[in-house]
């Protein structure tokens, strides 16, 4: 103890040595000095929460536990992220547990199911799902959840019985309630991420309750926004759901609901009140081909104050990662020696050149600094190009981009989620901006992806330049393929061709980087599969890939086949179909009768096709196709099939827009997928002359 007195007092900051010998005090039952330790640190550091929830220890132990209180009061002032602490204080105050005012009890839960069970054709139904939320003044939260679901078919038992309880949470119960009225609660597993309870069977119910603490999000984003709660659920019945917030009054709370309505916050026993609840609520029933996002057709709400829209969330990112793209001598000798002395846009397209070059794998964002990136030949492609432009005398700007993909919806409060891809735009002096696209490893200089183009976009703020919404240009690349088909029919119905395929623009990037990370066995493979689809029984005989590592590169595939079994014989003529690859969008998108949810096309697909056919000698094309055009709001298709002798020439075109068709639409696509799968499947008849 004397060697820690000693330690103290020739460095009274060092916290480490005064926690540990104000222990030691404790130890011996000296609180008098332990206490006298901790409120000097406390002049020193006075903004150490450690130091407050030590010093109440000390008050409790000396018997004072209103003092104890205060300081561990002052402590969650500090840090309201605390759960023990915010537990100990709630039990302090009022004897009772967090938030038990909203509790549903099980018993209450029960009751309530038996009396109206609901359907019950499912693997698993939802008894309870209950959230009650309590906001603090600093913005910092505590959640308790409570979940009760019984199995209801042997395959469902898996994945009720695999519970998995956030990182810090404090788990109040969890068990597995017998049919016959057992309980059965789980031991804990190390190392695994989910606790499994047990003896799970059909008719049992699982229940696990917890309570979760959120700490307050900073001066940049004031006020709070409580994690958003569904009142449906996937594949299972949801026979009671109920959502309270509770807030101190003059917060301003508000409430976004989507696909949904909903009533606004009340004033109750001097708070804020949200409260909303919906009973016997049907599964959702996923559709295939739907947006990315759930949130684009599942009730919920979000329910916050203070700060609304993503402009906080961009600046506590542009905080927070804008160390990663200094630059240092590193990165400004890779600019140099890329750049090679060019200037304006020939500069800016050298540095884009030699960063695709050198990183390669998955571009790692804000992640990793431009320094850590350049010594690896690894990381991040955005902060090296960004950093290295810099260091040229440019002014490029870091943008988060609403893509495509993400949910159209206006969202009050601040949602990450919606801004998922980064970018960089440069500016250069008398020529304008140029964007630039890091993810796609040798995409099209200057270009964006077609999800990313015309978009909503924030460029993060950094010293000089505030934050700005902006809006990302249009695409001016096609990122489609051409095809050409040289194809020979026997008179056997066996057929031989030659194909070359070559991709353009970021559908070209993306292929280059999928075949260099496929064996060359693989490749094979797979290209067999596909021509076996389209031709039957293909067996591929060559395959050739021009795949140049090169920004704004074509990726060409050549190959050559046969099928011998690709027309049949009826009488003196052949029968065939599929002279060209078909398009196959009613396999692709037509699962459906009808939708109650968007079909999410989730890129434009553009194909030009030229084919010849040459046919046995004596043989001719009966009933070709002149001209054969189809659109609709989402796509155009045109075919133009000639014929001279007994050579069939095709030109094939379509295009299939990046779109989001509405149910009301549903039928317009329907019927434009149906006649081109038509036309392009139809049977073809070569008769002998």
């Amino acid at each position: 103890m004397r060697l820690y007195e000693e330690l103290l007092a020739s460095d009274e900051t060092h916290l480490p040595v005064a926690t540990s010998l104000a222990n030691l005090y404790v130890s011996m039952r000296r609180y008098g000095d332990a206490r006298a330790v901790l409120e000097r640190e406390l002049k020193l550091w006075p903004r150490s929460a450690l130091l407050l929830k030590q010093l109440a220890d000390v008050y409790e132990l000396e018997g004072k536990p209103n003092e104890a209180l205060a300081a561990r009061e002052k402590a969650l002032l500090l840090d309201g992220g605390d759960l023990p602490t915010r537990r100990t204080v709630e039990r302090m105050r009022t004897g009772k547990e967090l938030l038990d005012r909203d509790a549903i009890s099980t018993e209450e839960a029960l009751k309530a199911y038996a009396a109206a069970p609901g359907d019950e054709d499912a693997p698993g139904a939802y008894v309870l799902d209950a959230a009650a939320v309590k906001v603090f003044p600093d913005g910092s939260m505590v959640d308790r959840i409570h979940i009760i679901q019984k199995a209801l078919d042997q395959s469902g038992i898996q994945d009720l019985a695999e519970v998995d309880v956030p990182q810090g949470a404090y788990v109040l119960k969890m068990r597995t309630l017998k049919a016959d009225g057992r309980t059965l609660e789980p031991e804990s597993i190390e190392g695994k991420d989910t606790v499994s309870l047990p003896g799970v069977e059909v008719g049992d119910f699982v229940e696990y309750e917890y309570l979760l603490a959120h700490g307050p999000r900073g001066p940049a984003q004031p006020g709070f926004t409580a994690s958003s709660f569904y009142f449906q659920i996937a594949r299972q019945p949801n026979n009671w759901s109920t959502y309270v917030v509770s807030a101190p009054l003059g917060t301003g709370m508000k409430v976004d609901a989507h696909n949904m309505k909903s009533q606004q916050p009340e004033q109750r026993d001097g708070e804020e009140v949200y409260f909303h609840e919906e009973r016997r609520v049907p599964p959702y029933l996923p559709e295939p081909n739907g947006p990315p996002s759930g949130n684009e057709w599942l009730p919920f709400v979000s329910v916050g104050a203070g700060q609304t829209d993503n402009e906080g969330v961009i600046t506590a990112y542009a905080d927070a990662f804008v160390d990663q793209g200094q630059v240092t001598f590193e990165v400004e000798r890779f600019a140099r020696e890329a750049a090679k002395g060019k200037s304006g846009r020939e500069a800016v397209q050298a540095v884009h050149e030699a960063v695709m070059q050198k990183l390669s794998g998955r571009d790692n964002g804000l992640q990793l600094s431009a320094a850590a990136s350049v010594a690896q030949d690894r990381g991040s492609r955005l902060m090296l190009e960004y950093a290295a432009l810099k260091a040229l005398g440019f002014r490029p700007r870091m943008a988060a981009v609403r893509t495509f993909a993400s949910d159209p919806a206006k969202y009050t409060f601040p949602a990450e989620a919606l801004l998922p891809y980064l970018c960089l735009r440069v500016e250069v002096p008398e020529q304008g901006f140029i964007w630039l696209d890091p993810v796609y490893r040798f995409g099209p200089f200057g270009e964006l992806p077609e999800a990313a183009a015309e978009r909503e976009a924030f460029l993060l703020p950094e010293p000089g330049h505030p934050l700005e919404r902006v809006k990302t240009p249009k695409s001016n690349v096609s990122s489609g393929k051409q095809v050409t088909l040289k194809l020979t029919l026997t008179e056997d119905g066996a057929l031989k061709g030659e194909g070359s395929e070559t991709y353009v623009g970021f559908g070209a990037a993306q292929l280059a980087e999928a075949l260099e990370a496929v064996p060359p066995d693989q490749r094979e493979q797979a290209l067999q599969q596909a021509l076996s689809r389209y031709f039957g029984g293909a067996e591929l005989a060559k395959l050739e890939l021009d795949t140049k590592r090169a920004v704004g590169a074509s990726v060409t595939v050549r190959y050559a086949f046969s099928a011998p079994r690709f027309a049949r014989a009826e009488g003196k003529a052949l029968v065939f179909s599929q002279a060209t690859f078909p398009a196959l969008l009613g396999r692709r998108y037509l699962q459906l009768g009808a939708r109650k949810t968007p079909l999410f096309l989730d890129s434009v697909e553009e194909n030009v096709t030229t084919a010849t056919l040459t046919l046995p000698e004596g043989f001719a094309l009966n009933g070709a196709l002149p001209e054969v055009k189809v659109g609709c709001p989402f796509g155009k298709y045109e075919r133009h099939e000639k014929v001279a002798g007994r050579v069939v020439s095709i030109t094939e075109r379509y295009r299939i827009e990046m779109a989001r068709v509405q149910p009301k639409d549903y039928d317009k696509f329907s019927q434009f997928a149906g006649e081109v799968d038509l036309v392009q499947g139809r049977e073809m008849l070569a008769e002998k002359k």
